[in-house]
C-alpha cells in the first residue's frame, strides 16, 4: 500500500508538471504482463516471471535466479501524438539480487538500444524515474521502446520485484489548436495596430 502510495505521488507529480497524459501503466495486481491502462506492452526475455503478493489485493512482478542476469523487461508504446516520455516505477531487491539494472530505450522498434542510466533498487519498494525528454528520436514515434536489462544477481535466489510500472507523456498539440492561437494572436496584432494609427 505505502510503495502505491509514493508511486502514486511520483506519477502524479510528473504528470502534473508535464501536463502529461498516462500512455500505458501496469501494477500487476492481474497477476499478467497485460497492460492495465491506456495502450502498450510489457515484454519479459526473463524464464518463468512470476507474481508475489505483497498484501491482499496487491501483486508485483518478481524474477527471480542470477540465470536471469543479461535478461529484460520491454514496454512499447506508440509515441506518435507524444513528446518528452518518462517512465515510472518500483522496484526492490533482496540481498543477493539483481543491481545494476541498466534502462535503455530504442526509436527503431528495437533493432538498436541507446544507454538511459541505471538504477540500484534497495530492500524495499522504493519510487524510480527516468526522465527520456532528451531522447528526441521517441519523440513522436510509435515504434518507441524502453527496456530494463538485468544484472548482478548472485545466486538463484536472488530476486528484483517491479510495480507501477507507467509511461507518461505529453501529448503533441493538435493542428486546430495551434491555428486558433495563431488566429488569436493575429486578432489581437491587428488591433493593436489599429489603435496606434
Amino acid at each position: 500500500m505505502y510503495r502505491a502510495f509514493i508511486v502514486s505521488i511520483l506519477l502524479g507529480s510528473v504528470v502534473s508538471q508535464a501536463g502529461g497524459a498516462v500512455i500505458a501503466a501496469w501494477d500487476f495486481d492481474d497477476g499478467d504482463l497485460l497492460v492495465d491502462t491506456g495502450s502498450g506492452t510489457l515484454g519479459s526475455t526473463a524464464s518463468s516471471p512470476g507474481f508475489v503478493v505483497d498484501a491482499p489485493g496487491d501483486k508485483s512482478l518478481q524474477i527471480l535466479s542470477s540465470g536471469n542476469n543479461g535478461r529484460s523487461l520491454t514496454i512499447s508504446v506508440d509515441l506518435s501524438a507524444f513528446y518528452d516520455p518518462v517512465m515510472t516505477f518500483s522496484a526492490r531487491r533482496n540481498a543477493t539480487g539483481f543491481r545494476p539494472n541498466a534502462v535503455s530505450f530504442s526509436a527503431d522498434g528495437g533493432l538498436t538500444f541507446t544507454p538511459a542510466g541505471t538504477f540500484n533498487p534497495a530492500s524495499f519498494f522504493s519510487g524510480w524515474t527516468f526522465n527520456l525528454d532528451d531522447a528526441d528520436a521517441l519523440d513522436g514515434n510509435p515504434a518507441s521502446q524502453i527496456r530494463i536489462t538485468l544484472a548482478g544477481a548472485t545466486s538463484t535466489t536472488g530476486s528484483v520485484g517491479f510495480d507501477e510500472f507507467a509511461i507518461v507523456a505529453i501529448p503533441v498539440p493538435e493542428p486546430t489548436g495551434v491555428l486558433l492561437w495563431l488566429a488569436g494572436a493575429l486578432i489581437a496584432l491587428s488591433h493593436r495596430s489599429l489603435r496606434t494609427r
